[in-house]
């Protein structure tokens, strides 16, 4: 005996053997009905031979209910379900497809006039790579631009706190972020904690540590610290998560002297304060900071990507860093995970002050992938202006 079952617009075929069917009751083939949809019936449902008169009695068998085979049952849940057109689902379909093949139309919104327009000049990327990124690419009349306006602003006055500077440095390369409200005990409420170093050393220079929060868009939901003990010359520093135990074999620790990497106290020139940073960079990333992003992904059960996407922020700014604004809006449009890679403020910072051939007449913002944008569109303008003039004085 088969009975046709139809939900929406889709309909199934429930099969119920013969020398049973005639003691079959409704609720029995109600289950039967909800095996034959699955995942499409998820809520409470009524049955019936029409729409308007559902069965009121469930126990009776479907032969008192008149119903023989071939019969169909109308499947009647309490919520609508949507009913789809598949013809128009290809026509959508067909349509975004064209809106992508023309002007990429999925491009963020605040870039949609930094399109990629026409093939990379690949001869023009060389002088992206004049520029420094990280501490590991640092010489000894060299530092990062980031790390020389961090240290300006810190006011650190002691060789431990000029080292904490550099930490701090490390840490946002490695794709951590300052936390500026956390939770510090699972009883406690947020507590506001200093939002620049500068704060965080006037605020605990007199105590016998220092704690900075931070947290990390791979790993959401949960925040760690670092807190640096100084010791004499020598300064411990410890990673933890707040709120999450750690294992207590082989924590992320790290212990360095101090002299190691300073040689003077003053901040006006990074150079000439630090010393051996490739060597501080190595260390303290393998033993401290990526060792906590990985304890911070376990404690929120996320396995780790693969391919490109698996590798470490500071690799994948190290390999964007290559590119061109064409070419680093183009790759913003692959996942979300890239769209924040690539928006990250120094590589715009590196593209702004390559491209910045001529007066800037404008306020420099926070935001350099807005004062990029402003930028371009200014160098668009008197490119524009050029041509004109050039095009008034030959007709003249």
């Amino acid at each position: 005996m088969k009975i046709r079952a139809r939900l929406g617009t889709t309909t199934k075929v429930v099969v119920i053997e013969d020398n049973v069917a005639t003691y079959v009751q409704i609720s029995e083939m109600r289950l039967l009905i909800q095996k034959a949809f699955g995942c499409l019936l998820n809520q409470p449902f009524k049955m019936g031979l029409n729409k308007t008169e559902p069965f009121s009695n469930e126990d009776v068998t479907i032969k008192e209910c008149g119903i023989v085979d071939c019969d169909l049952i109308y499947v009647l849940p309490e919520n609508p379900i949507p009913v789809f057109d598949a013809k128009k689902i290809k026509i959508k379909e067909k349509m975004e497809s064209k809106l992508k093949e023309r002007n990429m139309s999925e491009c963020p919104k605040e870039a949609s006039k930094l399109r990629p327009q026409g093939p990379v000049d690949f001869s023009s990327i060389s002088p992206y790579m004049t520029k420094m990124l990280f501490c590991y690419e640092s010489t000894s009349n060299q530092v990062p631009e980031q790390l020389q306006m961090l240290l300006s602003s810190s006011a650190a006055a002691m060789s431990h706190e000029i080292v904490i500077v550099a930490l701090h440095q490390l840490l946002l390369e490695s794709g951590f972020q300052f936390a500026t409200n956390v939770i510090v005990a699972e009883s406690s409420s947020p507590e506001n904690v200093p939002a620049n170093l500068s704060e965080i050393f006037t605020i605990q220079r007199s105590h016998s540590f220092y704690r900075l929060f931070y947290i990390h868009p791979e790993a959401e939901g949960v925040a760690a610290m670092l807190i640096c003990i100084p010791m004499l010359k020598m300064l411990v520093i410890q990673g933890k998560l707040l709120n999450f135990p750690l294992p207590k074999e082989n924590p992320p620790e790290l212990i360095v002297n101090s002299e190691n990497f300073v040689t003077q106290l003053r901040t006006d020139s990074a150079a000439l304060v630090y010393k051996n940073l490739r060597t501080l960079s190595a260390d303290f990333k393998d033993s401290v900071a990526l060792r906590l992003l990985i304890e911070m992904k376990i404690a929120l059960g996320i396995e780790d990507n693969s391919g490109f996407l698996g590798l470490f922020s500071e690799i994948k700014l190290k390999i964007l860093k290559y590119l061109d604004f064409r070419s680093l809006l183009a790759m913003s449009l692959v996942c979300k995970d890239l769209y924040d890679k690539s928006r990250d403020a120094s590589l715009w910072r590196r593209l702004f002050m390559i491209h910045k051939t001529v007066h800037f007449p404008y306020t420099i913002s926070e935001d350099w992938f807005d004062n990029f944008k402003i930028l371009y569109e200014h160098l668009e303008r008197q490119s524009s202006c050029r041509k004109f003039s050039s095009y008034v004085f030959t007709r003249s």
